[in-house]
């Protein structure tokens, strides 16, 4: 019984109504005859007319759905490049010396750089490219304005390779648009 319940639970509406027709038909036509089901006479007519109706309407519905099939599911989406963690050392960043960088998992970065207790100040990466600022003690130009405590800052933009080996980079002082190269290699 439970396999039946399942499978009627599973089923579309056109099946279910051509179900319902066959059992009402089987209820005129043997309920009559075995004697344990009293329908009478015009429970019998009943009986049957509900069955070649709940058919016929099954098979309507199912011949001519109302609604047409769902297209097929769309292939499933790519999986996401790879994210290559750009931590650790930089041994090999023209002008800047070695640079150290922390990539955390919600895309921000922390770090530090060359000889000038120079670091990163609000940086994220989005993809492989860095955009933030850089912040040192003392630069050739003093900002109008402070940055994480300090009058000697710039916006930088780095852009990493795929495989998080190399960068190619530029920066600026304070809020001017970053021009000046800053590549590196590890």
């Amino acid at each position: 019984m439970e396999a039946i319940v399942s499978a009627l639970a599973k089923a579309d509406i056109a099946n279910l109504l051509i179900v319902a027709g066959v059992l009402f038909l089987f209820l005129a036509v043997v309920g009559g005859i075995s004697g344990k089901v009293q329908v009478g006479r015009y429970g019998r007519i009943a009986a049957s007319a509900l069955g070649v109706a709940f058919v016929i309407l099954g098979g309507a519905v199912h011949l001519n759905p109302a609604s047409p099939p769902a297209p097929p599911a769309p292939p499933s989406a790519p999986t996401a490049e790879p994210r290559y963690d750009v931590s650790g050392t930089w041994p090999n960043t023209k002008d800047f010396g070695v640079m150290r960088l922390v990539h955390y998992e919600d895309g921000h970065v922390t770090g530090e750089y060359g000889d000038d207790e120079g670091r990163f100040f609000q940086a994220r990466i989005k993809g492989m490219v860095l955009d933030g600022y850089w912040v040192e003690k003392k630069s050739k130009e003093r900002c109008n304005s402070s940055k994480d405590g300090s009058h000697y800052w710039g916006r930088v933009r780095m852009q990493f390779s795929a495989d998080a080996k190399s960068l190619k980079g530029s920066w600026g002082y304070c809020n001017n648009h970053p021009t000046n190269t800053w590549n590196g290699s590890r």
